[in-house]
């Protein structure tokens, strides 16, 4: 960074559960990390709290009203305007049918009009396919926390990967993709859990200073901490246990 003036850290959580999600144990010690690096304000917005209608797909905000969307009874101008003040842009949220929540992804949608018109431009096949934000005088930097239940995170975060490379730009963001989350906080150890958030404490570090984390603490944080087979007794113990609850609750 060039210089040392407080930045501006927004935490957008897509998570239905809001700040009970197993994805935030990362985020806020990503964060943490960040802060701890450089006096920066932080801002948590949860998705599932606003007033974020559907886009119409009237593309108007490429073409009668470039860069601004039609709709204005919701509160999806003011996020647009949080979005371009913020130095940092963190997205979080929990990875459930192999995709981001609903709500989080029709924020996503609303976006739209933030990116410049598609104009049949395709950048080199290895870069990914990038709108390019309209506003580019200010130096941003883009990170996604995410979070699955599953062992398989390279495969299952795949298609999540493959949305941000052509929205953003492959190499114009940071991922984080976290499997065994909620095992690691309800059954893993403290010591693993400890070891979990120092990691990603470490990453926001890192993130703060130079605007990106390198391969190898992606690789460390993506990686599950538990074997297949230790994973699924806990799976198997954990939808038994549900299958109990309700049978109390009916």
């Amino acid at each position: 960074m060039s210089d040392d003036t407080s930045k501006k850290i927004l935490v957008i959580n897509g998570s239905p559960k809001r700040e009970k999600s197993f994805t935030m144990t990362a985020t806020r010690a990503f964060v943490g990390g960040m802060v701890k690096e450089r006096e920066s304000t932080v801002e948590y917005i949860n998705i599932p709290d606003m007033n974020i209608k559907p886009c119409r797909g009237c593309l108007s905000c490429w073409g009668r009203t470039e860069g601004e969307c039609v709709i204005k009874d919701d509160d999806m101008g003011l996020l647009m305007k949080k979005l371009k003040e913020a130095d940092f842009v963190i997205h979080s949220y929990p990875l459930y049918f192999f995709g981001m929540p609903g709500a989080f992804k029709t924020f996503i949608d609303r976006m739209l009009g933030m990116f410049e018109t598609y104009k049949g431009f395709m950048p080199a096949p290895d870069e990914g396919l990038s709108h390019r934000f309209r506003d580019t005088d200010k130096e941003q930097h883009f990170a996604v926390i995410s979070s699955c239940g599953f062992s398989e995170g390279e495969e299952v975060f795949a298609p999540l990967r493959g949305q941000y490379d052509l929205i953003y730009g492959r190499g114009n963001y940071t991922a984080i993709f976290c499997p065994q989350i909620k095992a690691l906080v309800e059954a893993g150890s403290t010591h693993r859990l400890a070891a979990f958030t120092g990691m990603a404490e470490k990453a926001g570090r890192m993130f703060m200073q130079q605007g990106f984390i390198d391969e190898e603490t992606a690789a460390e944080l993506s990686k599950p901490w538990f074997s297949k087979k230790t994973y699924r007794i806990l799976a198997e113990r954990f939808w038994q246990e549900q299958k109990e609850a309700g049978g109390k609750n009916s």
